[in-house]
């Protein structure tokens, strides 16, 4: 765990506010709750990575469904966002 370490866990409602959050550091966003991502939310998320980036920290996704990371893999969004724990449907 890192010392300036935010956790958000992403919901449909969250991902749209994520411009407004002052998030600093080293940030994981939790996909567990979310079932999939629109355009929108694909870009609220590369301007998050791009902004903490340039800051000197960290974005990590966490617990993506499969459909939620074929998104992310077919948009090669994969090759420099960090993606970790996707999880597996049952």
């Amino acid at each position: 765990m890192h010392f300036n370490e935010t956790v958000v866990l992403v919901e449909h409602s969250t991902l749209e506010k994520l411009p407004a959050l002052e998030l600093r550091g080293h940030v994981i966003l939790d996909f567990t709750s979310l079932d999939f991502i629109s355009s929108t939310g694909l870009g609220i998320v590369i301007c998050l990575h791009k902004r903490l980036q340039t800051e000197g920290g960290e974005l990590v996704l966490r617990n993506m469904n499969p459909d939620i990371l074929e998104v992310f893999q077919i948009t090669k969004l994969h090759t420099f966002l960090k993606i970790e724990s996707t999880k597996t449907i049952a």
